[in-house]
């Protein structure tokens, strides 16, 4: 069944016609010298502003020529003409940033039509030995594959646009790092009562108690606002992400996978300390009067304006560093959870369904080596048990 289009009407004399597509964005078709090119945009103004661009550069001779688009100058397109406005923003930093830092100092001068897979083999070989800016060693094996999947993407819309004939960096033609997956270091129960008690004079006990009894994601936990807090039916709605692009921070109002969007039980313990927490917001509310921000964060510095993810994730490297503990990530604290309930003897769908993984699997996955070193603890326990009765 052919696409159907809203048109905003055909144009003549080669000026393009737009329409808006199924999935909502609009696009403008234009021949430049011949050849077609398709623009994007979430309203017609964008796309028409667009199309007026790329037709006064087309005009002036500043347009390259197909067989000279470089890497640079086409993944600037790619971004801005299919990527802006279908990925979440921190997902589109993401790319802009590995493309700016890694991808463009490398290959961006290459022309598309001349890349070949040894000139990026060694840009992934380089990535990995030694990527980082900072100049202490490699990108991990993850981001190293990050990198090469985003150039992946773009080569392949490259050849839908007839730049090139083939994808350079298709599977068969790079050998990609191994990915180590990152080790977990979950607080087990003793550990996790120890280091609540230790922490409990400080502001943000409220945050980590939170956490480590729900197994939220840092966004999830920060986006929460109080609307989303059910203080007599304890539960938490669980809808919406805090990110952090760049040096802003926004609200998201999606969440990381469909089963991310859910409703988590609440302790008593998170109940009570909500209910203070709230009662001195309100006391902050009635000082600060019309400078408090109203954006109802339940996780908030004293004027109600959002908690960074990036200041939250420093402070608990701190907190780890005063209390002489190893070093760990926040989201140690989600895995954390999901331990204790391991522990607790916790089957692992209600598990997965509480932290709003995609499917069993993944919550099974992650957490092989803790099921097995419980089972291990229980192997024993059973042997004291019948070494006692000898």
């Amino acid at each position: 069944m052919a696409k159907k289009r809203k048109s905003t009407g055909r144009r003549l004399n080669g000026e393009g016609s737009i329409y808006q597509r199924n999935d909502g964005r609009w696009c403008c078709q234009i021949a430049i010298e011949g050849k077609p090119r398709y623009l994007y945009g979430k309203t017609a103004q964008e796309v028409k502003d667009k199309r007026d661009e790329l037709k006064d550069q087309a005009s002036k001779g500043i347009l390259p020529e197909p067989n000279k688009v470089t890497v640079e100058q086409w993944l600037k397109t790619w971004m801005e003409e299919y990527k802006k406005d279908s990925l979440k923003p921190s997902t589109f930093h993401s790319y802009d940033q590995l493309i700016r830092l890694h991808i463009n100092p490398r290959i961006g001068t290459k022309k598309v039509k001349d890349l070949k897979p040894s000139q990026i083999q060694k840009m992934i070989n380089e990535c990995y030995r030694e990527g980082r800016k900072d100049g202490t060693g490699g990108l991990s094996g993850r981001t190293v594959k990050y990198i090469h999947g985003i150039l992946l993407q773009a080569l392949d819309q490259a050849i839908k646009e007839k730049l090139i004939a083939y994808n350079p960096a298709s599977a068969d033609s790079i050998n990609l790092p191994r990915h180590e997956k990152p080790e977990i270091q979950p607080l087990y129960t003793e550990q996790a009562r120890d280091f609540l008690q230790a922490i409990k004079e400080n502001w943000l006990y409220p945050l980590y108690l939170m956490d480590i009894s729900t197994g939220l994601r840092r966004g999830e936990l920060l986006g929460l606002q109080w609307p989303d807090i059910n203080l007599t039916g304890k539960t938490a709605t669980i809808k919406r992400s805090l990110i952090q692009v760049g040096g802003n921070v926004m609200l998201q109002e999606s969440v990381k996978t469909k089963k991310s969007k859910r409703i988590v039980s609440l302790t008593d313990d998170v109940i009570a300390e909500l209910r203070r927490l709230k009662a001195r917001q309100a006391q902050d509310r009635l000082l600060i009067g019309e400078a408090y921000h109203k954006d109802n964060f339940v996780f908030c510095w004293e004027d109600g304006r959002p908690l960074r993810p990036d200041y939250v994730y420093h402070h608990f490297v701190d907190l780890l560093e005063e209390l002489n503990l190893p070093k760990s990530r926040f989201h140690d604290l989600r895995h954390s959870f999901a331990t204790i309930m391991l522990e607790q003897g916790v089957d692992l769908e209600t598990i997965s369904a509480m932290l709003g993984h995609n499917s069993l699997a993944i919550t099974a996955d992650i957490y092989t080596h803790v099921r097995q070193e419980i089972q291990a603890a229980a192997a024993n326990k059973m042997n004291d048990a019948l070494s006692a009765s000898k």
